[in-house]
């Protein structure tokens, strides 16, 4: 069983607009991380702030709505 060397690749400079596409594609690669990782971190503090203006309402507090502002929907205040 003989395994054959691979094609043999000759160098050769990149053409300017294979550059600009990769640069393109690369600040628009990063761009697109950024905001998604700024969205789940929004979505992740405001879980966390749903969370705990619920733990509050199980409590019985009637503090919560001026803690937390707004309350979850479908949520009342304690009498």
């Amino acid at each position: 069983m003989t395994t054959d060397p691979p094609p043999h690749r000759t160098w050769r400079p990149e053409a300017p607009e294979e550059t600009d596409r990769r640069i393109r594609t690369s600040l628009i690669g990063g761009i697109a991380a950024l905001v998604l990782t700024l969205a789940g971190a929004i979505v992740l503090l405001e879980l966390a702030r749903t969370q705990k203006s619920q733990v509050c309402l199980e409590q019985g507090r009637k503090t919560c709505a001026s803690v937390f502002g707004e309350l979850p929907a479908g949520r009342t205040k304690p009498q």
